[in-house]
């Protein structure tokens, strides 16, 4: 989990947000699409094999060095995959 739900900020509104690790991608889709999470709230999974997640953080350590920003650079990610 990640977002404002992993930092206390999030509002009532706020769907959660999840980081989730497969090489099932179209599985994982499957089983979270239309998914709601605690206290009926939607879930926004982004979904990463590893490669793709190794990638990641290898851009955020090249771009950000020891200065990485707060959890919320996974949002913009360039390899997420979007339900």
């Amino acid at each position: 989990m990640f977002g404002s739900c992993a930092e206390g900020t999030d509002a009532k509104e706020s769907d959660v947000d999840l980081l989730i690790l497969s090489d099932e991608k179209g599985l994982v889709k499957r089983i979270t699409a239309g998914r709601e999470g605690p206290f009926e709230r939607r879930l926004a999974p982004i979904i990463m094999d590893i490669n793709e997640y190794v990638q990641l953080l290898c851009c955020i350590i090249f771009q950000f060095g020891p200065d990485l920003p707060s959890s919320r650079f996974l949002m913009s990610s360039p390899t997420a995959v979007p339900l």
